[in-house]
């Protein structure tokens, strides 16, 4: 499995192997995004981030582009999450952010997606939270709730990388640097 931003070790959720797994979110919930200065957002997101944080357009030459909330300055800093792993309360979270510790990801070569889970999130365990199989095996009400987020989330997103390469293809992004260094990021015409 490819490295994925924020997931220390993803693994194909299995209704067998993950028969009585709970999710409990913790209030430190956040912690796993506080050493990223910018968030990747889809466009169905655009009206909710700006009223919180500026957008940026980011990628390399050559390479696909894709949308952010940039939530820091520096490299490593995101000042949307306090020491506590709290978000900053009253500003919008990021759909990237609040499907972990869940994602739809490519498992070895196949193009199809898989549900994973981060396994080292603390939340997880058998007793605590909601359950994520029913006793027969069946997807609890939570996970196909989380299912239908993250299939959606997903939608949006290739959305979102097909609009930012054409605007690059049409010549509507310039490099830019921030604070000194460059980021990959480009601004609008």
């Amino acid at each position: 499995m490819a490295h994925l931003m924020f997931y220390e070790r993803p693994i194909a959720l299995n209704r067998e192997r993950h028969q009585g797994l709970r999710l409990e979110v913790r209030p430190d919930h956040f912690r796993f995004a506080a050493r990223t200065n910018a968030v990747p957002i889809a466009s169905t997101e655009f009206v909710d981030v700006a009223r919180d944080y500026p957008i940026v357009f980011v990628g390399l030459d050559g390479g696909p582009f894709n949308v952010a909330a940039l939530v820091g300055l520096r490299d490593g800093e995101n000042l949307m999450v306090d020491a506590a792993g709290v978000w900053e309360p009253g500003t919008y979270v990021p759909a990237f952010a609040r499907r972990y510790p869940f994602v739809l990801a490519r498992t070895d070569d196949s193009e199809r997606l898989t549900v994973c889970i981060d396994e080292v999130y603390p939340g997880l365990g058998g007793e605590r939270g909601d359950p994520l199989f029913e006793a027969d095996g069946r997807e609890s009400a939570y996970l196909q709730r989380v299912l239908t987020f993250l299939q959606a989330f997903h939608a949006e997103s290739q959305l979102t990388t097909e609009f930012a390469s054409r605007l690059k293809q049409l010549g509507l992004l310039v490099p830019s640097r921030l604070v000194g260094r460059w980021l990959g990021m480009a601004a609008l015409r």
